[in-house]
């Protein structure tokens, strides 16, 4: 329930208008080419088929403090040189108070990087769970007095930011990509789809362009 409210944007309300009182949410017509609407779809026909999608996501995010990395140490790095700890912890405590359930949070290879991993659960869950981050992650930084981007390459010269994502689907209680008798034709098909999508879910623009995008304690992604 926490995180209907971040998803405005995909949501026309009775006359053509996303909801803006309270009173209003619950009421609005999902607009059908948004991608939650589109997942929705896809998530109905994997069921139709018998199937539950499962989904976890990897969220990495680089925290600043005045444009800058709030530290230049690398992967796994502790505290005190890790200046992104008690950021974290706030952020995974927030989180859990809203039912989203956290399985690692660590610093990552970039100065001033980190991670936090969601736990599985299914796709549509999860893709909404990452909108909640996103804001909570934005907010709680904002508290302590830094900013963060989940632009993937803000910086030159060092690695850059993402989110992997781990996919299941399930059959029953099976993991049909799990054990030696997976179905390999599921595997292939999996891959090749994503082959072919692959113009449309990579991220497109050069760092030249990325740069455009000022980062400031005012303004960040």
């Amino acid at each position: 329930m926490a995180s209907a409210i971040f998803f405005q944007r995909s949501l026309v309300g009775l006359h053509g208008t996303p909801a803006e009182k309270v009173e209003d949410f619950g009421n609005e017509e999902e607009y059908r080419l948004s991608p939650r609407s589109v997942l929705k779809e896809v998530v109905a026909t994997t069921m139709e088929e018998g199937y539950t999608f499962f989904a976890s996501a990897e969220v990495e995010f680089f925290v600043l403090s005045q444009g800058k990395p709030v530290d230049e140490v690398g992967y796994f790095t502790p505290p005190p040189l890790d200046k992104g700890t008690a950021l974290r912890r706030d952020m995974l405590k927030t989180l859990m108070s809203l039912g989203l359930e956290c399985e690692y949070l660590h610093h990552e290879v970039s100065g001033g990087r980190y991670e936090i991993t969601l736990a599985y659960d299914e796709a549509l869950k999860t893709a909404d769970k990452v909108m909640t981050f996103k804001y909570v992650a934005k907010n709680t930084a904002d508290n302590r007095g830094f900013s963060i981007t989940f632009i993937p390459k803000p910086f030159g010269g060092t690695n850059d930011s993402g989110m992997h994502m781990h996919t299941s689907p399930v059959k029953g209680r099976k993991n049909i990509f799990f054990g030696k008798d997976r179905k390999a034709s599921w595997d292939m098909r999996s891959l090749f789809q994503l082959r072919r999508h692959r113009r449309s879910i990579r991220i497109r623009g050069s760092l030249r362009d990325m740069k455009r995008r000022c980062i400031s304690a005012g303004f960040h992604e």
